[in-house]
């Protein structure tokens, strides 16, 4: 019998320790820390409120990533998820795809800042906007060379409502490509469809042939403009005006005209307005 109560008295002593640990371990605050590739972690609030001992910490446990404890930098603001292929190779084995948010989206390479404020030029290819399009078609060109314009609807539907008009030329993300009669894409940060018809895809699969400057008889002073049309023709809708001395991306030729790309805006331009860079 008094073995029987010393094996109660014990179990008791047990549950009761482990009773206080679990209230001790309730008692402890903690704080989520955000990292640069989307991840997540809750740390000691004594930890993570002091600066150096957070410091210390990530280094040991994660090396090499960024972090931030503001949720809105965190959360809100990712928008594409860089390839691990890419960050190892510029960070070294043992980092991983990151999440950063978009600043400047190009057909070959686009700029995005990460949680600790830096900014980054990253092949697009590397870049994963949305989940539901495929490599080939995550990019695209609006293409409307008669009108300017295509339509962006909330819906799949011709007789959706309008959300914006679209010009021509504009560098996009795409959001849901499923080579139907409408594509989902993101457009001056409004979501919704276009026609896929209005869609050029494919444009930044190939480098660049380099850079050129924008000139009028020799002139680079950015005193005039120079128009930068949608097809490689006088008779379609204007692009955009570029002021003289711009330095913009070659993507290519065709006959007396060149396909550049200037700070998200692609279409043609006249070979007489354009001087190529030596690289």
């Amino acid at each position: 019998m008094k073995n029987w109560l010393k094996i109660v008295c014990i179990l008791l002593m047990v549950l009761m320790t482990a009773a206080l640990a679990a209230a001790e371990d309730a008692a402890e605050e903690y704080v989520i820390i955000y990292f640069q590739d989307g991840s997540r972690v809750s740390i000691p609030a004594s930890i993570a409120n002091d600066e150096q001992a957070l410091a210390d910490y990530c280094n040991t446990y994660f090396p090499g990533r960024s972090y931030t404890k503001d949720e809105n930098a965190a959360v809100f603001n990712y928008d594409t998820t860089i390839a691990e292929e890419w960050v190892v190779s510029q960070y070294g084995e043992g980092n991983r795809a990151m999440a950063a948010r978009l600043l400047k989206l190009g057909l070959h390479t686009s700029v995005v800042a990460t949680t600790d404020g830096g900014e980054l030029t990253v092949p697009t290819r590397y870049l994963t906007m949305y989940d539901n399009a495929d490599m080939e078609h995550h990019v695209a060109i609006v293409s409307a060379p008669r009108t300017g314009e295509a339509s962006l609807r909330d819906k799949a539907a011709s007789k959706g409502v309008l959300l914006a008009n679209c010009k021509t030329g504009r560098v996009v993300a795409v959001l849901e490509y499923t080579n139907a009669s409408f594509t989902k894409i993101l457009y001056e940060g409004e979501e919704g469809y276009i026609r896929t018809d209005c869609l050029i895809f494919g444009e930044g699969e190939k480098a660049p042939m380099g850079t050129g400057t924008v000139h009028i008889k020799g002139e680079t002073d950015g005193s005039d403009d120079v128009t930068v049309r949608a097809t490689a023709s006088k008779s379609t809708a204007k692009v955009i005006s570029l002021a003289t001395g711009t330095v913009v991306t070659v993507h290519g030729q065709q006959g007396d005209w060149y396909a550049i790309e200037s700070d998200g805006w692609f279409g043609y331009i006249q070979e007489q307005y354009l001087n190529l860079n030596e690289e």
